[in-house]
């Protein structure tokens, strides 16, 4: 069995392989080939038996494979794939017709376009806060149209909504240190509403990221001096005095604030070597420290 998902719309593609996969898996081994771990002999050797080692059927999704030096086995070997009682996802973010239409005969094919136009997005908001359950103003839809063709910031926003959270004015204004003093007040709960309100502005999970990173390093800093006065911190450090009366107030020890940043350098690590979404992993952490 053979899927073809490509289009401009990441958020709907991607939301639609997982419904496929959490559909067809029924207990399956899942496998993700990438170009840097996809070779005709993993494949081959996939293709070559209907179950596992343990006996599981399989689900392989075939993420950006087309246009590249894997693109030539994947046509050769389209049939058989087709023909497999396993799953195989073809998943692209842009293809042209011409390639799509190679795959015509062998693969159920679904593409995934973005809102044509501004109208278009606003019926899509109001399509999603339905399914959610929500009923959004005038101003709330606004709020989130500003957001444009981030749909996936669009629908962590309706989610916090969902979970009694606002939706802010497409004319607000964030706080650039909101989300680093969250971090260092101790409280998950805020940190989790104040990162999620930061991605519905459609700040970027990675630029988000790197301001935690840069928090925590500096819990670290200011910790490893054993409560020494903010002057003494100050001539070793560079930092700011405001920074560090900060950091000094927060409720983290030596231990516990390497051990956040240990978490944030997992969650970088693991979210790029399993090419899944960071903003996930950064969620983990700001749940598990306080």
């Amino acid at each position: 069995m053979l899927y073809l998902l490509y289009g401009g719309n990441d958020f709907a593609a991607r939301r639609n392989l997982r419904a496929i996969v959490a559909a067809k898996k029924e207990g399956a081994a899942l496998h993700r080939l990438t170009a840097e771990t996809a070779t005709e002999e993993v494949l081959a050797n996939l293709l070559a038996s209907e179950r596992d080692l343990f006996g599981t059927k399989l689900v392989v999704v075939l993420d950006g494979l087309l246009g590249g030096e894997f693109e030539k086995t994947l046509l050769a070997y389209r049939d058989t794939l087709a023909e497999s009682k396993n799953l195989y996802i073809i998943f692209e973010k842009k293809l042209d017709a011409a390639t799509v239409r190679k795959f015509e005969k062998t693969a159920t094919l679904r593409k995934f376009e973005l809102p044509e136009d501004d109208t278009a997005l606003r019926r899509w908001i109001a399509k999603e806060a339905g399914a959610k359950g929500l009923t959004l103003s005038v101003n709330e839809i606004e709020g989130l149209a500003a957001l444009g063709d981030n749909l996936w910031a669009i629908d962590r926003a309706l989610e916090m909504r969902s979970l009694g959270g606002s939706i802010a004015d497409k004319d607000a204004e964030l706080n650039p240190f909101e989300l680093a003093d969250a971090l260092t007040s101790g409280d998950s709960c805020r940190a989790y509403a104040v990162y999620h309100r930061h991605l519905a502005f459609g700040i970027s999970a990675q630029e988000l990221f790197w301001k935690l990173w840069w928090q925590a390093k500096t819990l670290v800093q200011v910790a490893s001096f054993n409560g020494a006065p903010s002057a003494v911190i100050k001539e070793k450090t560079g930092l700011h005095p405001f920074v560090i009366g900060k950091a000094l107030r927060a409720p983290y020890s030596a231990e516990t604030s390497a051990a956040l940043l240990d978490s944030l350098f997992a969650a970088w690590r693991d979210a790029r070597a399993e090419s899944g979404d960071l903003s996930l992993y950064i969620e983990k952490v700001l749940l598990t420290h306080h």
